[in-house]
């Protein structure tokens, strides 16, 4: 079974952040993939908000396009298993 596409969610979110926020899900795969548990995932996309006003409004468009968001740290919280 392949995953479902959130492709107008990222469309959309590319209109509020720009393309050079928004990755698309072989990119993302490739930024945010790796974890330290060999766990095997498939991210369908990243955004990269940068204000309280693009949170909300990637909030509303995500509860609008019924896509799931997953919010992570930065950082490289790598003793926990995943950046």
């Amino acid at each position: 079974m392949n995953p479902p596409t959130h492709t107008a969610f990222l469309d959309a979110a590319t209109q509020i952040l720009g393309s050079s926020n928004v990755d698309r899900p072989a990119i993302a795969n490739n930024r945010y993939g790796a974890n330290t548990i060999g766990a095997v995932r498939f991210i369908e996309g990243a955004v990269r908000p940068a204000n309280r006003d693009e949170v909300m409004a990637l909030v509303q468009l995500a509860n609008t396009h019924n896509t799931p968001l997953y919010s992570f740290s930065r950082g490289k919280n790598w003793g926990y298993g995943s950046a």
